[in-house]
């Protein structure tokens, strides 16, 4: 039975000492991808026994744990192998059809030739001892037409002159595959009908000889996505300017040049009906938790869609709560902030024709902080950290708060400030709620019509809504010159937040808390806050609260909202359960005397 909010609230409040017992996998249960096998039931890991060392028990013992021997690969947690999706035919898949006249009628009636004029077909002869017929199947508008002439028409024509070696052969095909100019992985061996189609589907060329019971599919898909650019949602002053694009292949390698680890594993996939759309799992083997991933495998597996088109909607199906206002996936399309994340012992999902990765589990605390918060440092990206909290205080309250004060409870303010409120707002002839609902429907206009418009006259938008909000709706009387400085205020505190999808939560909590204002002043606003708080501590990313670590409170780490000395920082976040806890090495500055001896103090070894 899932907890209720007042018994989270119980539990933040009470401290709740974690065991002492380290997380252990047993040989005995791990499978040959290196996992457990999923439990009859699924139970968030944050609840169970086991635990990893943490920076309390270090604390409280005085001494500092040995390292993890799990901070190199296990062997008994040995890299998924990679499993072809064009293996030999059960006996449930129609094998293909033997010759090329049968396989014209297969395809006519399969794909729609005789509508369709994408789809190419086209057969001609090889020139062996023995005339070849072969018919070659494509996709005009996925195939690469200089590829195809280069590496498979010009390399057959050269090789129907060398026909020494063809009876050297298992089959015709595995010669042909031989004379082309495409490396192994390139070109697979097709033995069945759903397997041709789907490599026909994801941009392949097939070719077919008569009298083969299999085809070849050979991998001449034209690049026509965008390189790699700089980040548009997540821009940083420091920090590496990559971001991700619409290329599954090329995300996955912006990862793999960061983690250059044999140990970070990339499980492919497919989901939908009709798109087919592929996906990676992408976490690393011996420090993410395998419940996660097991978790993370039952969700996309339960997925039966059409399609899906990017991981925005991805997040909806995955989500522990879908109809929560606030997110509980990272959405980013920064490479590096997807990295620290699978160091910290997280799971990124990346989707093919999709420029952003989900990563799960997630807290607040992470849709707080900015990707360059590691990159300065730690007094500054502290204080920034600061400045994001209290903007989203300003953001949420700020209207809400003019609201109740100046309808229900006008004595709060000083005497002075009060009157000049009021002769501010005397030639105006409309209620302040009113004023604030026609300030956010403006602002709304605004910020739409510029997401809209080419980027040329994009500014300009900005600038003719500023004056008309401004300028000209205080000189008409429509507004205060009061409110108008504070919704200023409230817009520039929700566009400081460095994650998008939080920027849209704030701005539906502000409109929940004007409306609470509205209708019950200071007591409506305290509730709402009472109620957004309860609502936060029910929430979980993964099976993980995503209040944690403060509630269920585990432990304070340096890397919350307070960042500490980056080389103080030895523990990754406790909340996500990571097989190996320790991040790096006790003791960083050997050169330095005084971190000789408070790592003495500590406990720590003498070499």
């Amino acid at each position: 039975m899932p907890w209720l909010p007042w018994q989270r609230l119980k539990h933040f409040f009470s401290f709740h000492p974690p065991p002492e017992r380290p997380f252990t996998l047993d040989p005995t249960e791990v499978t040959d991808d290196g996992l457990q096998q999923a439990p009859g039931t699924w139970q968030p890991f944050y609840l169970a026994n086991s635990k990893s060392p943490s920076p309390d028990r270090e604390k409280k013992t005085g001494q500092v744990p040995e390292p993890s021997t799990s901070r190199s690969a296990p062997k008994q947690r040995p890299a998924p192998k990679q499993r072809s999706t064009q293996e030999q035919p059960s006996p449930q898949e129609p094998p293909l059809p033997l010759t090329l006249d049968a396989v014209e009628a297969w395809i006519k009636e399969e794909l729609w030739t005789h509508i369709d004029g994408d789809l190419i077909v086209r057969p001609f002869t090889l020139t062996l001892p023995q005339p070849v017929e072969v018919l070659l199947i494509y996709y005009q508008s996925l195939a690469d037409s200089y590829n195809l002439s280069e590496m498979l028409i010009k390399p057959l024509l050269h090789a129907s002159h060398r026909t020494q070696h063809v009876h050297d052969s298992p089959s015709l095909v595995h010669w042909i595959a031989a004379q082309i100019s495409l490396s192994p992985s390139e070109h697979e061996l097709i033995h069945s009908k759903p397997a041709a189609i789907q490599a026909l589907s994801g941009g392949k060329l097939l070719l077919f000889i008569n009298g083969e019971p299999h085809a070849l599919s050979l991998a001449i898909v034209a690049d026509n996505g965008r390189p790699v650019g700089k980040p548009i949602t997540e821009n940083v002053a420091r920090g590496p300017h990559e971001a991700f694009v619409e290329g599954l292949d090329k995300n996955v390698g912006l990862l793999r040049a960061r983690l250059r680890s044999s140990r970070l594993i990339t499980e492919t996939g497919q989901i939908g009906r009709l798109s087919h759309t592929r996906y990676t799992i992408t976490y690393i083997a011996g420090l993410t938790n395998p419940q996660l991933v097991i978790e993370l495998r039952r969700r996309l597996n339960s997925i039966d869609i059409d399609a899906i088109h990017d991981t925005g909607l991805l997040q909806q199906y995955l989500e522990d709560h879908p109809n929560s206002l606030i997110p509980q996936f990272l959405l980013t399309e920064r490479p590096d902030r997807v990295v620290a994340g699978l160091t910290d012992g997280t799971v990124a999902i990346l989707l093919d024709r999709s420029p952003y990765a989900l990563v799960a589990p997630t807290t607040i605390w992470t849709l707080i902080q900015s990707p360059e918060d590691m990159y300065l440092r730690w007094p500054y990206s502290t204080f920034a950290r600061f400045i994001r909290l209290a903007a989203i205080a300003f953001c949420m309250l700020l209207p809400a708060f003019d609201i109740a004060i100046t309808t229900y409870h006008p004595e709060m303010l000083p005497a002075d400030l009060m009157l000049a409120t009021a002769a501010a707002r005397e030639r105006v002839p409309f209620p302040l709620l009113l004023e604030v609902i026609f300030l956010e429907f403006a602002l709304e206009l605004v910020r739409e019509s510029g997401l809209r418009v080419p980027n040329q006259i994009g500014p300009t938008i900005g600038i003719v809504g500023a004056i008309i909000i401004g300028q000209a709706a205080v000189e008409a009387g429509l507004v205060s010159p009061v409110l108008v400085v504070i919704m200023a205020l409230a817009a520039l505190a929700n566009y400081s937040l460095p994650t998008y999808e939080l920027v849209i939560t704030i701005r539906l909590f502000r409109l929940i808390f004007i409306g609470a204002g509205a209708v019950l002043g200071m007591y409506g606003i305290a509730i709402t806050i009472t109620l957004v708080a309860l609502h936060l501590c029910q929430l979980t990313s993964l099976g993980v609260p995503l209040l944690a670590p403060l509630t269920p409170y585990r432990s304070l780490r340096d890397d919350l909202l307070w960042r500490g000395d980056i080389a103080q920082q030895r523990f990754r976040p406790d909340e996500f359960r990571p097989l190996d806890s320790i991040r790096q090495a006790g003791l960083l500055r050997h050169w330095r005397p005084a971190s000789r001896r408070a790592w003495h103090r500590r406990g720590g070894p003498s070499s």
